[in-house]
């Protein structure tokens, strides 16, 4: 049996960057809206943060003095109608992190795994993951998530040979990503601890 699990995050990494008005370090959030500002026959474009604290907002360059028709019509649209999926992109795009010299916070990050509905099988079960972001976070983390378990049932189940990955890598600390593979060898043990203790 195959399943596809879909990773969605339910709000943005935060980045730790000086509060202009308090003179210190804090949280700055996404508001998941953009400044569109234009400069002569240019454009500027920023997606609004704020301060967690304060409220106070700090502007995270996406576009700095490009020519609209530089822009994908349609992105450009986005950044209008204040897009929420795009908005995600950008604050989770690295690049642009990195460009704007600031480095994302991704601990306090809830997310909503979809997937069909499991029919009782003792068949081996293959899982493929599916991210539209970069999410910088341990596929443990999101399995046991989905799986309502215990970091050390989960660990058990890896060492039995229950949960096994197609690269033979280490799944107690490799990062999730798109595209990644797994199989659940014994479906009817593994998905049969719902209520095990999740932490």
């Amino acid at each position: 049996m195959n399943l596809t699990y879909r990773v969605i995050p339910l709000s943005t990494p935060y980045v730790i960057r000086n509060c202009n008005k308090e003179g210190k370090k804090r949280n700055f959030v996404s508001s998941n809206l953009f400044r569109v500002n234009a400069n002569g026959s240019n454009l500027d474009i920023w997606l609004i943060y704020r301060c967690e604290h304060c409220d106070s907002t700090w502007n995270m360059e996406i576009y700095s003095r490009v020519k609209p028709s530089s822009i994908n019509a349609k992105e450009y649209q986005m950044f209008l109608n204040n897009d929420k999926e795009h908005a995600f992109r950008c604050a989770f795009n690295r690049s642009i992190l990195k460009s704007n010299q600031v480095t994302p916070v991704y601990d306090d990050i809830e997310y909503e795994i979809l997937s069909d509905d499991i029919i009782d099988s003792s068949e081996p079960i293959n899982i493929v993951f599916k991210l539209e972001y970069d999410l910088n976070v341990k596929l443990s983390k999101i399995l046991r998530q989905k799986l309502s378990i215990s970091s050390s049932t989960f660990s058990n189940f890896i060492d039995t040979g229950y949960i096994l990955s197609e690269e033979n890598i280490d799944l107690n600390k490799v990062k999730i990503r798109d595209g990644m593979k797994l199989t659940i060898v014994n479906p009817e043990l593994v998905l049969g601890t719902k209520n095990d203790t999740h932490r």
